[in-house]
């Protein structure tokens, strides 16, 4: 049977690179959406990530493909060192920039990883080192934002319990802080919960409940499974601790069936762990048992040391219960050398040492970029004076331009008053005093913006006769006036402290435009005051259209 071969062009090859790259992308859109809600198809969606990247030789997107199964190993199978082996694989993988920027997500799941082992001391650098990479970023992505949200969380509750005394409290409000700002539900929801638990530890279980029903509600309407099987089991040990079984038996339920769908071993443990502890609530010690043992066992399997210190103390206070104290304390013993393994003097100093030395690079760093912003400021200030200097010498010149033709035209009338004498008409005589009337103001005006123009000027304010402002107003407008035959009216108005020139330009502008703007024949204009407390309150009102009120 003859053979038959399919050749590619170059340009099929490159349209073909490009479907399978916007395949890739799709596909790590998915991983977002899934990962937050229950994580049940990330590691098919990486999977296919992995394999599509190595059709096309794209060893950025196998590597990033392996970050996003690494997370799924760690979160859903719960196999936490296959976990940090795909973390390790994926970075030697990706290159240049594209390794750069997704350095901070191959530490958060390499802290995630060793959290879940108990490995405290370096869980805690592994998180350090994403908010190294990210706190201090001019700009930041939402899922920049949403890594270094996510580090914030764990590094709270990494040593959020009993016997540890590096709880801060920062950490989960700056969690908080930038969930909220993501509009992240899930992320939102987690800090809720440990809100419950904060209370929950002050014995306030109403306060707890509470804060529990809101994370339910966040987590509720994405239908975030991962989140919503803890909380429905914390919500099931509250009620119990309320003696409120037929509620605490609902919310086990629904975290049972959760589970089932979710697969997760370690929520799964978790679970009976809260099913347990209810039930030593509401003294049905056997049931307590049954359900701590299978704890016990789902985290030995998986090497949860952190809450396999929990089930151990547990264990030892319900066989005290019953009188089984050599039991207790065989449990006692695991406890405190679990404990001991955990935090030795040597792994406590690593930790202090690790989060005082982040602390202190924090510091320099906050004082690097207040140095920056000091300069940036000076920079500015030197920019202004130069513009100040340059819009000093623009109003010298233009003044300078201004005053001529006014002492020209000034000069001028003077001189025709001179020369006329007696011949000039009375009408001649009020036109030549309105021509020097206008150009006295002109020159004021002139005088008024050489001193706004200095720098240094503070405005000195001095009694103004509001009545005799208006006077010069009418003066001035008196050509519109005239050609308009508006009217003019205004009250006995008061002296006020203020800079006459200003109000005259002020009470010059609004009274024009009320007549230059007014579509009525014969313009009215009234201008009244009335004393508020210690200040005048000024209308100027007019028989015009006036403005609507959508554009007030």
């Amino acid at each position: 049977m003859p053979q038959s071969s399919v050749t590619f062009k170059d340009s099929e090859l490159v349209t073909t690179k490009k479907e399978i790259v916007s395949e890739i992308e799709q596909l790590l859109e998915q991983i977002k959406v899934d990962s937050r809600l229950s994580s049940v198809h990330t590691g098919e969606f990486a999977r296919k990530v992995i394999s599509l990247a190595r059709s096309i030789h794209h060893s950025n997107y196998e590597g990033f493909g392996k970050l996003q199964l690494a997370y799924y190993v760690c979160v859903v199978e719960n196999d936490y060192k296959r976990s940090l082996d795909i973390c390790d694989e994926a970075l030697k993988l990706m290159k240049g920039n594209f390794r750069i920027m997704h350095l901070p997500y191959y530490h958060l799941n390499k802290g995630r990883a060793f959290q879940f082992m108990g490995e405290q001391a370096n869980a805690q650098n592994e998180y350090l080192h994403t908010i190294r990479l990210l706190e201090f970023k001019d700009t930041r992505t939402d899922t920049e934002k949403t890594w270094l949200a996510s580090s914030y969380y764990n590094l709270f509750i990494l040593f959020n319990r009993e016997g540890v005394e590096f709880t801060q409290e920062d950490y989960l409000q700056n969690a908080f802080r930038l969930y909220s700002e993501l509009h992240d539900k899930p992320g939102i929801a987690n800090c809720y919960n440990s809100f419950a638990v904060y209370h929950y530890k002050k014995l306030d279980y109403k306060k707890s409940i509470e804060y529990l029903h809101r994370a339910y509600a966040f987590a509720k309407e994405p239908d975030a499974k991962v989140y919503l099987s803890i909380f429905c089991s914390n919500l099931g040990l509250v009620y119990a601790k309320l003696q409120d079984e037929n509620n605490s038996n609902i919310y086990f339920e629904e975290a049972k069936a959760i589970n089932k769908l979710i697969k997760s071993n370690f929520h799964t443990g978790h679970t009976f762990q809260q099913i347990g502890e209810a039930s030593m609530s509401l003294k049905c010690y056997d049931k307590a048992l049954e359900n701590y043992d299978k704890a016990e066992k789902i985290y030995i399997k998986l090497g949860v040391k952190a809450s396999l210190v929990t089930i151990y103390q547990f264990q030892s206070d319900l066989c005290i219960v019953r009188e089984d104290y050599k039991k207790a304390y065989a449990y006692q013993k695991k406890y405190a050398d679990l404990l001991k393994d955990q935090f030795n003097d040597e792994k406590t100093f690593a930790i202090a040492k690790a989060r005082n030395q982040f602390e202190l690079e924090k510091k320099e760093k906050e004082t690097e970029i207040l140095k920056k912003q000091n300069e940036q400021i000076e920079t500015y200030a030197k920019q202004l004076e130069v513009s100040n200097n340059q819009l000093r010498q623009f109003a010298h010149i233009a003044s300078h331009d201004l005053k001529e033709p006014l002492r020209m035209v000034s000069s001028y009338a003077k001189l025709l008053q001179r020369s006329m004498g007696d011949k000039l008409t009375t009408d001649e005589q009020e036109y030549l005093g309105f021509m020097l009337q206008g150009t006295t103001t002109m020159q004021n005006l002139v005088n008024d913006l050489l001193t706004l123009s200095n720098i240094h000027y503070i405005s000195d304010k001095q009694p103004v006769n509001m009545n005799k402002v208006m006077k010069t107003v009418i003066t001035n407008l008196d050509s519109i006036i005239s050609e308009r035959q508006a009217v003019i009216t205004f009250d006995e108005l008061p002296t006020v402290k203020a800079e006459e020139t200003q109000m005259l330009q002020l009470f010059l502008n609004l009274t024009s435009n009320a007549i230059k703007y007014n579509d009525d024949k014969l313009p009215e204009v009234n201008i009244t005051c009335i004393k508020t407390r210690n200040m005048f309150e000024f209308s100027v009102t007019d028989n015009g259209i006036g403005i609507p009120a959508e554009y007030r």
